[in-house]
């Protein structure tokens, strides 16, 4: 999503989706698209990325829940070691508070 802002194209994911023909009264699987939010966005001429956790983005630091990224050229690549970051785990013990929270609530 965010090569193809940076390319100036539009990006659409699809899911798989099972729908019954009318036709034929038999179930198939049709590509449907999806809406994505993305995880970065413009404000005053800055690109800033959020790193979320479902729907919630985290606080990364006290207040703080965006990465300034700068410009549009630097989306990517801060997007690659944010990535790497995650895999490593460094960013695990963001998610503890979440976990406590999933945990007491009851289903």
């Amino acid at each position: 999503m965010a090569l193809a802002h940076v390319a100036g194209e539009s990006y659409t994911h699809y899911k798989e989706k099972w729908q019954k023909n009318a036709e034929t009264q038999q179930r198939e699987k049709i590509r449907v698209p999806k809406n994505i939010k993305p995880w970065f966005y413009k404000r005053n001429n800055q690109y800033f990325l959020e790193v979320r956790h479902g729907n919630k983005a985290l606080e990364l630091q006290k207040g703080m829940n965006a990465i300034d990224v700068g410009n549009m050229d630097n989306l990517v690549p801060t997007i690659e070691t944010v990535i790497k970051a995650v895999v490593a785990g460094e960013l695990d013990i963001l998610l503890v508070p979440i976990a406590a929270i999933k945990k007491n609530v009851k289903k």
